[in-house]
């Protein structure tokens, strides 16, 4: 795993989640868990990841003109759904105009 690019290629997938992406949150979260001793199927993962960025590389947040604006939050959340540390993941996304603003997402 030392010759295979895991960080530099979580590093992009979280840059395309944070300004493009919303829907890749929650695996770059997952992705950021392993940066330390990644194993080969987080680097199948990533690389999965990637060929779904690439087949949907038109897919866009698009915004439409509306008269009235109007604030839209959804939030998601579960109770200790990680095996490992039985932690809790949340989520939020605040649409305006029915396009994403702003959204996180947090174990």
């Amino acid at each position: 795993m030392q010759k295979i690019p895991y960080a530099s290629t979580a590093g992009s997938l979280m840059y395309a989640q944070v300004c493009t992406r919303p829907n890749i949150a929650y695996i770059v979260g997952v992705f950021g868990r392993y940066l330390s001793n990644p194993g080969m199927d987080q680097w199948k993962a990533a690389k999965r990841v990637m060929r779904y960025l690439k087949r949907t590389k038109g897919y866009m947040l698009t915004y439409k003109r509306s008269d009235q604006l109007e604030m839209t939050r959804f939030s998601n959340s579960d109770f200790a759904g990680c095996q490992d540390s039985l932690k809790s993941t949340s989520s939020y996304i605040f649409m305006l105009a029915s396009g994403a603003v702003s959204w996180h997402s947090v174990k």
